[in-house]
């Protein structure tokens, strides 16, 4: 239970000073789902596995110190094995604020390498396989509930706010909050209201 949050809780995007307002889904989020599959009998042992890996790792790293450059938000990697018992498929689903960040993002050099790199390669690696989808939801197009869960996924988004109240003289005029709010009552309390389809009431 170490990490679990017991009750019932949405992620929302706060404003620039870190408030939530009262309209829900009330920004654009754009969803990147990058898989990454090894067809080889040593699974993830395989010497192409472990080199693309790399750049995998590399683009985290650029992502992490440059969030808001790219208008990162955040990610959630799984490992899925619902079709094979192997569990030789990666997958990281990646948040960002824009699409703008995102192909910002998709050309700087850590995810050119990479590509390059599969391109120059291909041929030699017919054993791995890489896939990629990318959503864009506008505002009111998309909701999230978790109950008695960790942060994770969208859950686990951080944003920059200018100024939080604090009894804290000396609290750095930059911090980061959490998107995670209650959503037991009000706006938040169904699906259809935290896309805004239907009247708040309580």
């Amino acid at each position: 239970m170490n990490g679990t949050i017991g009750r019932k809780t949405t992620a929302q995007i706060p404003d620039e000073n870190g408030n939530f307002g009262d309209k829900p889904s009330n920004a654009t989020v754009v969803v990147l789902l990058l898989g990454l599959r090894t067809n080889h009998p040593l699974g993830i042992f395989y010497p192409g596995f472990q080199k693309i890996n790399t750049y995998f790792v590399d683009m985290m790293k650029d992502l992490e110190s440059n969030r808001e450059e790219y208008g990162y938000l955040t990610t959630s990697s799984w490992i899925s094995s619902s079709d094979r018992a192997s569990g030789s498929e990666l997958l990281n689903i990646y948040y960002f604020r824009s699409m703008e960040g995102l192909h910002k993002f998709a050309h700087n050099p850590s995810h050119t390498a990479g590509v390059n790199w599969w391109n120059k390669t291909i041929k030699e690696h017919r054993d791995i396989s890489i896939m990629h989808e990318v959503y864009e939801a506008e505002p009111g197009h998309w909701e999230n509930i978790y109950e008695n869960y960790w942060p994770t996924s969208f859950a686990s988004t951080k944003y920059p706010v200018k100024s939080l109240e604090t009894d804290e003289k000396d609290a750095e005029p930059q911090q980061w909050v959490s998107g995670v709010v209650d959503a037991a009552t009000g706006s938040l309390n169904s699906a259809m209201k935290r896309m805004r389809r239907l009247p708040n009431r309580r």
